[in-house]
């Protein structure tokens, strides 16, 4: 019991210190809850990679779907969306695969990703819509070795979901 408890606390001021992304809010009340995680802030340009793509650019309601590999590249430089905005945050668009993988630089992402556009910051954010069980998935193998002990694995899904909620 006391090796739990310290594996708990060491895995909660790892988390706290070392992880690089953090969920920035949850939306769901189904029962496959899904995290907003954000993956980039004020990028002039995106690039993303996948196959089966399905885009949505949400101010001028154009949905199109790819069937092959596809490379969409977003400008995110301009000022014209910022007229419709009311200076509020706006989707500007959302990138989902058939495959559930999407490519950003050198990342691999589960789900879902939304471009945003905020008024008067330069560039856009990328956030990853995920379920949480995939985001816990590739957070305990990002963050643990899969030797250690199974306690310390089982103590870091419930902090890593705690702290998610």
């Amino acid at each position: 019991m006391n090796r739990l408890i310290i594996y708990m606390f060491l895995i909660l001021i790892s988390q706290e210190a070392f992880s690089k992304v953090k969920p920035v809010f949850i939306k769901s009340n189904s029962k496959n809850k899904n995290l907003r995680v954000k993956i980039a802030s004020s990028i002039d340009k995106v690039e993303i990679f996948g196959e089966k793509i399905t885009r949505n650019i949400h101010y001028t309601k154009d949905v199109k779907s790819y069937g092959d590999s596809k490379k969409i590249v977003f400008n995110c430089r301009g000022k014209s969306l910022l007229s419709r905005a009311n200076n509020k945050k706006i989707l500007f668009a959302s990138l989902s695969s058939q495959k559930n993988i999407l490519k950003m630089g050198d990342n691999n992402y589960r789900g879902s990703l939304n471009i945003i556009k905020t008024p008067g910051k330069s560039g856009c954010d990328v956030i990853n819509i995920v379920p949480i069980e995939s985001y816990l998935k590739t957070l305990l193998s990002k963050e643990m070795n899969s030797s250690w002990h199974l306690e310390a694995l089982k103590a870091q899904a419930v902090a890593a979901r705690t702290y998610a909620y």
